[in-house]
């Protein structure tokens, strides 16, 4: 007679142990032969929010040597919004998110369903039940605009928050979506989206904002960083003394902080000298003039010149 074995049996026998993207497929298989097991092994989950290319990618890659804390290894943007991303394969008239978050946020929940986030839910769970952590991160940067729902999906969740000089966040995205479009330029011009740099500088001068207006809006409505949901952190700060930061995450994530692997923080240097040399001169005071208000209430020196 052939013996069944349960999931949990095979995960604690050690049959199965995964720290890679391979994981993603095998917690998806999990979820959906165990979903209520799987949605019950979530705990103490954490999500990244906040603006791309504000040094979420670095600090993610950090918390992965963390022996207690289960990183998602992809940012599941595929399982946030399974109807609209990736935008240019979206069979769903959506607006592109750096372009509109809001409108492709609210369309793209709209496209949800109770049985489709108790399979996100149980996703989530599968893979912190097979890498055995004690806490669950998953950064992704298209979540921002869609707070109150998470709370509502992940009642005890909280937010880990990386803020960036808006002008090196511009210039970084611009040159990263401008690859992108130029790889499917037809895609984006049958949307109406055929940007030039230029414009993208601007488009993404207002997409940082909108970020860090949203979460300020969010954590006064829903008194996030009073109750111990928000860490804010600067990536300036952090990259000056990654080692502290670090420690004062794991507190927050609610892991020893003594629990790090090997670390080469040596390389952690901050990037945004690239704006001041790489950005002419106009395009410079231009994108500074653009959201100097915010960068005056985030502590950003204003422009002088080419900032030394």
């Amino acid at each position: 007679m052939k013996k069944r074995f349960s999931a949990r049996y095979l995960f604690e026998q050690g049959s199965i142990r995964f720290k890679s993207r391979s994981s993603v497929v095998l917690a998806g298989a999990l979820a959906a032969a165990f979903p209520e097991f799987s949605q019950q092994q979530l705990r103490n989950p954490v999500f990244f929010v906040g603006c791309g290319r504000s040094g979420t990618s670095l600090l993610q890659h950090l918390l992965k040597a963390h022996r207690d804390i289960a990183v998602y290894p992809t940012e599941a943007n595929e399982l946030w919004f399974p109807q609209t991303y990736p935008w240019r394969s979206a069979k769903i008239d959506v607006p592109v998110f750096w372009d509109d978050p809001y409108g492709f946020t609210e369309i793209s929940l709209k496209q949800s369903s109770p049985s489709y986030e108790r399979h996100l839910q149980a996703v989530f769970g599968a893979y912190q039940f097979m890498t055995r952590g004690q806490a669950f991160l998953n950064k992704s940067v298209m979540v921002t605009f869609m707070i109150p729902r998470m709370l509502q999906l992940f009642p005890e969740a909280r937010f880990i928050h990386i803020v960036r000089d808006g002008r090196a966040v511009v210039l970084s995205y611009a040159k990263w979506e401008s690859k992108k479009i130029a790889a499917n330029l037809a895609r984006y011009q049958a949307g109406g989206y055929d940007f030039n740099l230029e414009t993208l500088l601007e488009k993404f001068t207002k997409h940082w904002q909108d970020h860090l207006q949203e979460i300020a809006r969010q954590n006064k409505a829903l008194q996030l960083e009073e109750k111990g949901r928000l860490f804010e952190i600067r990536y300036e700060d952090f990259c000056t003394d990654p080692g502290t930061h670090l420690r004062q995450l794991a507190v927050f994530i609610g892991v020893d902080p003594n629990r790090y692997g090997p670390l080469d923080l040596t390389q952690v240097k901050s990037q945004d000298y690239k704006f001041k040399s790489q950005l002419d001169e106009d395009s410079l005071r231009r994108i500074t003039a653009l959201m100097q208000s915010t960068l005056n209430q985030r502590g950003y020196v204003a422009l002088s010149d080419k900032l030394s």
